[in-house]
Parts: structure tokens; sequence; C-alpha cells
């Protein structure tokens, strides 16, 4: 069992640094996340979850043989996707940001 009176902290600091370490340990790999998907955008291609997606979805809707309207109906589909995981990401890197500004204040009380 980890003693916390060695480190002198109380359980209330130690709970709140590990909430600092968790949420900062969130916003970088969101970050990455972000990067990836930013570079798949700028490069015009599409992560293989969305790929996956629209082509399980194309099978469904299209089942027949693929017509030029299919193919520009799942490229724009793709497309809407990966923009609104972007923004998604976007979202997320605020919220963690918020949450480490929160329990700083938290930590300083």
């Amino acid at each position: 069992k980890f003693e916390l009176s060695h480190i002198n902290l109380s359980q209330t600091s130690f709970g709140l640094s590990r909430n600092l370490l968790s949420f900062g340990e969130k916003l970088k790999t969101t970050e990455q996340k972000l990067n990836f998907l930013k570079r798949c955008k700028s490069q015009k291609i599409f992560p293989k979850f969305i790929e996956d997606n629209v082509k399980i979805n194309e099978a469904i809707l299209f089942p027949s043989k693929s017509s030029v309207y299919a193919r520009s109906l799942c490229l724009s589909v793709k497309k809407t996707s990966l923009n609104q995981t972007i923004s998604q990401r976007y979202k997320d890197i605020r919220h963690y940001k918020f949450q480490i500004e929160e329990v700083k204040k938290d930590l300083r009380v």
C-alpha cells in the first residue's frame, strides 16, 4: 500500500494531482489525434476508421454496382465525417484545458 505520509501531501492534494496528470495525459493524446487527422485532411486521405465505416454503409445503401453518384456521395460523407471528427477533437482539447485550469485552482486553495 502506498503511504501518503511519506510525500507530505494530503489525500485531497494527492487526488487532485492525479487528476491533473490524467487530464494532461488525455490532452496530449487528443492533440496527437488531432494532428493526425489534420495531416490526413491536408493529404486528402481518410483514416481507416472512416474508410471502414463508409464502406459498410456504402454496401448497405448501394448493394448493386457502385455508380458515380454513389462514389461521389461516399466521398462527401468521408469528408464530412473527417471534419466532424476534427471539430470534436478541438472541443475535447478545450474541455481538457478547462479541466486542467479548474484542478490547478483547486490545488492552489
